[in-house]
């Protein structure tokens, strides 16, 4: 009797340490320049595309060049005020972004030619606007981003 009970301990801690591991989708991410995140992001359904993952960054960017290969249409001309600088951009919409299991339609970003993109041989940014809709976990000795609603 007292070892069925011990069974069924052990049996329910396990379940609970599973479930807090099975907190929501992980994606694996990579470094650039030691601490910058890299993570994969699909967009409308293409990819995957090398975006820097950047908490500071208001806006989402993407590339003019996988813009244009995407075929997203040009919008509203804007200056963007940069860490290193001005840039012109352009509004555009992007059907579908995926990252990892998560999913967002419809999300407005900007398209330019930064230097920083350039130099970290990234496609775009994944910035505050779209991040603010999750709740986002980083385990850096892992190398994973959780991303739950």
């Amino acid at each position: 009797m007292i070892t069925n009970i011990i069974v069924a301990v052990l049996l329910i801690q396990q379940l609970s340490f599973a479930s807090a591991d099975a907190e929501g989708p992980r994606i694996g991410f990579s470094f650039v320049h030691e601490s910058l995140m890299v993570v994969p992001v699909f967009l409308n359904g293409r990819g995957p595309y090398r975006f820097l993952f950047d908490t500071g960054a208001t806006n989402t960017i993407l590339s003019n060049r996988v813009a244009d290969q995407l075929n997203i249409p040009v919008g509203k001309t804007q200056t963007l005020l940069t860490v290193g600088g001005t840039a012109v951009a352009t509004k555009r919409i992007i059907d579908v972004i995926r990252i990892g299991n998560t999913q967002i339609t419809q999300l407005p970003i900007v398209a330019a030619d930064l230097k920083l993109m350039r130099t970290l041989h990234v496609d775009g940014i994944i910035g505050g606007d779209c991040l603010k809709q999750f709740r986002i976990s980083i385990d850096y000795a892992h190398q994973l981003i959780t991303i739950e609603p």
